[in-house]
């Protein structure tokens, strides 16, 4: 102990004091505690702090033994061990650890700024070019030498790719969000969903615009609610969806819940196989937001998104 502690072999007056003034004074509550533990439970306790030795600081692992004698005192025993290698290790493996952490981050922002790009520039290229070109065929089926039933299906046929092609346009960069704001964006959505499926749903909000947002978290919150809007309608067998969106002072709160099959996702299934649930997950990261599941009742599921805004 005296080598460990840096203390000049033989005895001393207040030996004890000695050596607990060298325990570093933040940690000294920590081996005063182990003490007194020991002591009311008779039992030995394990303890680690740091000490400091001539403005060194090392860390030690101490293990505190307590006896009673028949003189009614207390006899304590204990053994010091230098732990100060291990401990550097630790925290040079933790710094690697939130060294790698921010820069799967910093990749993570940068596939998602990317892919918004990529996905803008093909939908622009749908719409503009793709779309303008088959607007301009079917305008020129008119000027063809072809009986007018066979117009009407080829005018028909082209009317409804024009139409495909706008709906994947407006999937891969839905123009409501980058001309109108996100309010808009998910009333369209919910809006598409009552027309083109059976499924009731609504969408409520205390607010009629956004103002304010980072267009970076109107888009990831768009995809989010995309997202888990698509799992309902593929998975949950579900005929009503709610979406409810209420902006308060410090925070957005976002409610999406159905009465489906009341499906909660697992760890276990973020890991296999989902891309969408890992897609959400990065998405919640991405913008320092909470995402929880829970069952509705009496059937279905709640999924309440929640970000802090200043």
């Amino acid at each position: 102990m005296r080598r460990i502690f840096d203390i000049e072999k033989g005895m001393q007056k207040n030996e004890a004091y000695t050596f607990r003034k060298k325990i570093h004074p933040e940690d000294r509550r920590i081996f005063d505690k182990a003490v007194i533990e020991s002591i009311k439970k008779n039992e030995s306790v394990t303890s680690e702090f740091r000490i400091i030795c001539n403005s060194t600081i090392k860390y030690v692992s101490s293990i505190i033994y307590s006896s009673n004698r028949e003189d009614d005192a207390t006899i304590l025993r204990g053994t010091v061990q230098d732990i100060t290698d291990r401990k550097i290790a630790e925290q040079k493996l933790l710094e690697i650890k939130q060294l790698k952490s921010e820069h799967e981050k910093k990749l993570r922002d940068a596939i998602f700024l990317t892919k918004e790009r990529e996905q803008k520039r093909i939908a622009q290229e749908l719409h503009d070019d793709i779309g303008s070109s088959l607007t301009v065929i079917k305008f020129a089926l008119h000027q063809l030498d072809l009986s007018d039933d066979k117009k009407s299906n080829l005018n028909n046929s082209l009317t409804a790719i024009i139409k495909k092609v706008r709906n994947l346009s407006n999937e891969l960069s839905p123009s409501i969000l980058e001309e109108f704001g996100l309010f808009n964006a998910l009333r369209n959505l919910i809006e598409t969903i009552k027309d083109s499926t059976p499924i009731v749903a609504t969408f409520i909000s205390n607010v009629s615009e956004i103002i304010g947002l980072n267009k970076d978290v109107e888009i990831s919150i768009y995809r989010i609610v995309q997202e888990l809007l698509t799992n309902i309608l593929k998975y949950s067998n579900a005929t009503t969806v709610d979406v409810s969106f209420n902006l308060g002072k410090d925070k957005i709160e976002l409610t999406i819940s159905d009465n489906g099959n009341g499906f909660i996702p697992s760890k276990q299934i973020f890991k296999k196989d989902s891309l969408g649930l890992m897609n959400i997950e990065s998405r919640i990261e991405y913008i320092h937001a909470t995402i929880k599941y829970k069952k509705n009742t009496p059937r279905g599921t709640i999924v309440k998104i929640e970000k802090k805004i200043q």
